[in-house]
């Protein structure tokens, strides 16, 4: 008789208890789970029309038909409102007023008042000859020379008048032909006395005013106001009227020269600064009009900025503020637009002293199909 296998029933059995103890378990958890959230029933019934909140409007409580109270979300927009004015361009006249002002200086004499510019680091101030009125030297050797000019001048025209005398008896041939050319040497040599004794008369009747003895009469102020001390002046070799002082401060900002080798043309853009009274430090733009002026038998450099009379001493820069010239306020060309004394006059006037800043200079020029 074979045995009765009771495994599968117990592992039935097993199975059964196990279901009973999850059961016994899980349904008390429900119950609780219910108690604290009870499904919202009826959810169609909330109204899709109601308004939303925002933050120009006062928080309303919203009741919802299932009798639970619900607080509104209010969103604010986290974006500041921030009230900007849109930066203010700088025009070109004030670009260069920032360029240039710091070299600028104001002078002042018993004889004249104008504007001077630093030009390099040793305290070197170039402005206009009427600050400290003509040099006594150089007038005393322009006299000289004209005496002596006038004197050399009649002895040519009495000689002159001599070989034409002589050749007037002479026949035609090789003898009258050499007194016909050493005539015309001697009539050119004659015309040649005659144009310099003329320009030095015209060099001492420009500055035939009074010249200033003492040179601590004249006040060098810089940009900030203070007062500079005068230790050197310089007056011009040439017939223009430049000035050049040296100051005993050093490493103070400088405007740097324009290259001779590259002039201003007509039609490029140019600007003035200076000191005027009534405004302080003006920057005024323009064009060049003309390079190639000549004004008194002195080659000009002209633009259509209109200055005054009393606006010496102010450079006339290029657009990257480098100058070009140097106004005194007493020239104007035969169309009305005011001339200055190119820089290249400076360059010849002042060699000597300005060599180290004619071979520093670093200007940023750029020249495109021949504007600027």
């Amino acid at each position: 008789m074979k045995s009765f296998n009771f495994r599968p029933f117990l592992l039935i059995l097993l199975i059964l208890i196990l279901a009973t103890a999850l059961l016994a378990y899980l349904v008390p958890m429900r119950d609780e789970m219910s108690a604290v959230v009870d499904p919202l029933p009826n959810i169609e019934s909330v109204s899709l029309d109601a308004p939303i909140a925002d933050e120009q409007s006062a928080p309303e409580e919203v009741v919802l038909q299932t009798g639970l109270e619900i607080s509104p979300i209010v969103f604010e927009s986290t974006r500041k409102k921030i009230d900007r004015k849109p930066d203010k361009v700088p025009t070109a006249t004030e670009k260069m007023f920032g360029r240039v002002s710091r070299s600028l200086v104001y002078i002042d004499s018993p004889l004249s008042q104008a504007t001077g510019f630093f030009i390099d680091y040793k305290g070197h101030i170039l402005t206009a000859g009427d600050v400290a009125g003509p040099s006594k030297e150089k007038l005393e050797k322009a006299r000289h020379e004209k005496k002596l000019l006038d004197q050399i001048v009649v002895l040519e025209q009495q000689r002159l008048r001599t070989i034409r005398q002589k050749m007037n008896l002479l026949l035609p041939g090789y003898e009258k032909e050499t007194f016909q050319r050493l005539s015309e040497e001697k009539k050119e040599e004659l015309f040649t006395s005659i144009t310099r004794s003329q320009e030095l008369g015209d060099l001492l009747k420009k500055n035939s005013g009074p010249s200033l003895e003492n040179i601590s009469d004249i006040q060098i102020f810089s940009s900030e106001g203070k007062r500079l001390k005068l230790k050197k002046l310089t007056h011009s070799s040439t017939a223009h009227n430049l000035l050049l002082l040296q100051v005993n401060t050093a490493k103070l900002k400088y405007t740097p020269l324009r290259p001779r080798t590259i002039p201003l043309r007509a039609g490029d853009r140019a600007f003035i600064a200076g000191y005027r009274a009534e405004s302080g430090v003006l920057v005024q733009e323009g064009r060049v009009v003309d390079n190639t002026a000549s004004l008194e038998k002195q080659k000009m450099l002209c633009s259509d900025i209109r200055i005054q009379q009393e606006d010496k001493g102010w450079p006339l820069l290029d657009r990257y503020g480098n100058v070009s010239g140097l106004n005194s306020g007493v020239f104007r060309d035969p169309k009305g637009n005011d001339c200055a004394i190119p820089i290249e006059a400076a360059y010849d006037a002042f060699r000597p002293i300005l060599i180290p800043q004619i071979r520093a200079v670093k200007s940023k020029i750029i020249v495109s199909n021949g504007k600027q």
